[in-house]
């Protein structure tokens, strides 16, 4: 997101072709990040020492996530200063990301029209997170290629859903642990395909993901 916002540069850019507002927020925001990068913290740092605290900064984070799209119009150099708050605001939070957090960027950066910031959003749940998606979640990445026409994208989602190729985080077991009866439960009580000594979970399918 720091790349596709391209902050570091904005003193490079005409001040005529640029609001004077958002050119003063840009500017405020590199410096700000330019302070993270020389602080002595690795950022972001995540603390687990408080659950409760842990959940109320998640939300915190949700819910600046939520008003800085919601505030956001589809012009370019707005998603630019978007994406360098989003940016901020995940540096600094001590919470780290959830599925809720993706399943809010993915949504509106599907509303915003910008695929290619949801593409980035979609490469890291599926490569990056260990998450296990919501049916939520599988509805906006189904519409998120839906609405930049990319047949191959969604061709290769639906192959993680059937876990004949990758999968979809809901479940997946060695082959070596069949006999423990917990997993041949869960191998007779759910569709599960085999591939290369794993047990896969296919992705339930609804009307609504349908």
């Amino acid at each position: 997101f720091l790349l596709k916002a391209d902050i570091f540069s904005i003193q490079d850019i005409p001040q005529a072709s640029y609001d004077f507002e958002i050119q003063r927020q840009m500017k405020e925001m590199a410096g700000r990040i330019e302070k993270l990068k020389k602080g002595f913290s690795q950022l972001p740092a995540y603390t687990w020492d408080d659950m409760e605290a842990v959940q109320e900064q998640r939300s915190s984070l949700h819910r600046s996530l939520t008003a800085l799209c919601s505030k956001t119009s589809s012009n370019q150099s707005c998603i630019r200063l978007m994406l360098a708050k989003i940016c901020y605001n995940l540096l600094i939070s001590t919470a780290p990301p959830n599925i809720t957090t993706y399943n809010i960027l993915l949504a509106e950066l599907t509303r915003l029209q910008q695929s290619d910031l949801a593409q980035i959003v979609v490469d890291s749940f599926l490569n990056e997170s260990k998450f296990k998606p919501r049916k939520s979640t599988l509805t906006l990445i189904i519409e998120h290629y839906s609405a930049k026409k990319d047949r191959a994208g969604l061709r290769a989602i639906i192959q993680r859903m059937r876990a004949t190729d990758g999968d979809m985080h809901i479940k997946k077991k060695a082959l070596i642990f069949l006999p423990i009866p917990q997993v041949q439960q869960w191998a007779l009580t759910n569709k599960v395909i085999h591939r290369n000594g794993h047990f896969s979970q296919k992705t339930p399918r609804d009307p609504q993901i349908f």
